[in-house]
């Protein structure tokens, strides 16, 4: 019986250290939509207190969907980022381990 020496290959499951950074990213981009939508709403809100006729019908059918669009953007960073977040990679990795072997036995 005897100690020898083999390579162990080891899986560890990780989190990549950039996809943090993406998902910090991600999220203040979220922050800038939401913001972007709540301007624009307010903007809207004043235009229609003061504005009447034909143009004012054209426009707000154009333009009156973008705070809500603006917020589905935010809403969507906000999910990838949880996604990039969660993203794991299998890492694996090799070392030299000393085990213990039984002798083989002898054969005639």
């Amino acid at each position: 019986m005897s100690y020898k020496q083999v390579l162990m290959r080891r899986a560890r499951v990780i989190t990549p250290p950039e996809a943090v950074d993406i998902a910090i990213q991600l999220r203040s981009l979220a922050q800038e939509s939401y913001a972007l939508g709540r301007e624009a709403g307010a903007l809207l809100q004043r235009l229609n207190a003061g504005w009447q006729g034909r143009s004012r019908e054209r426009f707000f059918r154009t333009y009156a969907s973008l705070p809500s669009r603006a917020g589905g953007a935010g809403s969507l960073a906000d999910r990838l980022a949880g996604k990039v977040e969660s993203t794991t990679v299998t890492v694996w990795e090799t070392a030299s381990e000393t085990i213990w072997q039984a002798d083989s036995p002898v054969r005639d």
